[in-house]
């Protein structure tokens, strides 16, 4: 018999060690694959956009004439408001023409003073 004994996990463990440095190595070669081929540019690179100028051109002929809007029906009268304040007072007019000479009113005469 041979003086070394094998464990049976120790089958389990080299496998699991076989796998961890597998992926170890497959990380390390995707990092050094984004760093060299994907990684941003180091350089800040601004793209202005130029403006641009539209000059129109000239005046086309005008269009035809479209057609008139349809009148709208004429609703009910409403109620009649109430009257507003009285103005002011206007300027009085001319003299009137003067009267014939000799005829009085029966108003305008005065009684006598001594009567009564």
């Amino acid at each position: 018999m041979s003086p070394y004994v094998e464990d049976p996990s120790s089958g389990e463990r080299s496998a699991l060690t076989m796998l961890v440095i597998i992926l170890v190595v497959i990380i390390a070669i995707l990092m050094i694959g984004y760093l060299a081929w994907w990684a941003p540019s180091r350089e800040n690179t601004v793209v202005v956009p130029q403006p641009t100028v539209t000059t129109p051109g000239p005046q086309g002929p005008q269009g035809p004439a479209g057609s008139p809007a349809p009148s709208a029906p004429q609703g009910p009268q409403g109620p009649s408001g109430t009257p507003g304040p009285s103005g002011p007072s206007g300027a009085s007019g001319p003299a009137g023409p003067s009267g014939a000479a000799g005829t009085s009113s029966p108003d305008s005469t005065t009684p006598p003073s001594g009567s009564h």
